[in-house]
């Protein structure tokens, strides 16, 4: 499934967001302005009947995380994107936001708060496999950048890597066994603030 949130556009390099444009707007930008944030692909917005608004590469790409995540990966990632913007007021809440480290992108949060503090806050959904090690390498890149993470994982997740991420500083694993019942509830999120 091809179904990011974000496109930059290629004269501006502004971000847009199918969650705050509607898609009649996004339609009007010219053909080949819209543009993945991550590898870069000429995209076209998609709203249809049974779906959330999105962006949709125009050809396959092999190696753009952001071309594999599936329906039920944009619903949670909805979820919480609304659930954080009705619990924290104050604080920007961006999808698919970029951590930039010498230049480069070095990871990209589902969702992150933003506090005028500078403290922030980011959420990873992972409900594909993935290596222990892979996770210690993203959580400690996001440490290093100062921010915190929350994981969103399956309940049939590996039990090491659960038990890793509730090991380690103010980590909660939020598990969700059925997609379509998957909510954050306010007292998860009220746990994760600076103060």
């Amino acid at each position: 499934m091809d179904m990011p949130f974000t496109a930059i556009l290629a004269t501006t390099k502004e971000t847009l967001t199918a969650l705050e444009i509607s898609i009649t707007q996004l339609r009007q930008y010219p053909k080949g302005d819209l543009l993945c944030p991550e590898c870069k692909t000429v995209m076209f917005p998609r709203g249809r009947k049974g779906y959330l608004p999105h962006f949709v590469h125009t050809k396959k790409t092999e190696n753009c995380s952001l071309a594999g995540e599936s329906q039920y990966h944009l619903a949670l990632k909805l979820g919480i994107y609304e659930k954080c913007l009705e619990s924290y007021k104050d604080a920007k809440i961006s999808v698919e936001y970029s951590i930039v480290k010498d230049n480069k992108i070095i990871r990209r949060a589902d969702v992150m708060v933003l506090f005028p503090t500078g403290y922030g806050i980011a959420f990873e959904i992972q409900l594909s496999p993935i290596s222990l090690e892979e996770i210690k390498n993203r959580t400690i890149d996001y440490y290093e950048q100062g921010y915190d993470v929350q994981w969103i994982v399956k309940k049939t997740t590996n039990s090491d890597i659960k038990d890793w991420l509730l090991d380690h500083g103010s980590l909660n694993v939020l598990t969700t066994s059925d997609f379509k019942s998957a909510v954050i509830s306010s007292e998860t999120l009220e746990s994760t603030l600076p103060y």
